[in-house]
């Protein structure tokens, strides 16, 4: 049944070469249009990739730049060092030796 279809087709074309001249414009500009739309597609992939490259490297800056406290605490807590934050307070230091004066210091000799 197609190949009689197709003799029919062919038959009728051959009688009207315009018609033969529009399917084959018809047939370049399908053609055309697969081809546009693949390296649209092809592009708009790749800038779907870098767009998530640099996404992800933001991403990785800002966490650096927002949350240096918190890596400096995992890295005190794995080598077992007191965390605490960015603040310390007086109290926190150890008191520190009290002066003597130098009159008492010569009579404990």
């Amino acid at each position: 049944m197609i190949v009689r279809l197709t003799e029919t087709a062919i038959s009728s074309l051959k009688g009207h070469p315009a018609l033969i001249g529009l399917v084959f414009m018809n047939m370049l500009f399908i053609g055309a249009a697969l081809w546009f739309l693949s390296s649209l597609a092809e592009s708009a992939s790749k800038n779907r990739e870098q767009l998530m490259r640099d996404n992800a490297a933001h991403f990785e800056l800002l966490m650096r730049l927002c949350a240096p406290r918190y890596e400096r605490d995992e890295r005190d807590e794995r080598d077992g060092r007191r965390g605490g934050g960015d603040y310390r307070l007086q109290s926190d230091d150890a008191a520190p030796a009290p002066e003597v004066p130098e009159e008492l210091k010569s009579q404990q000799k």
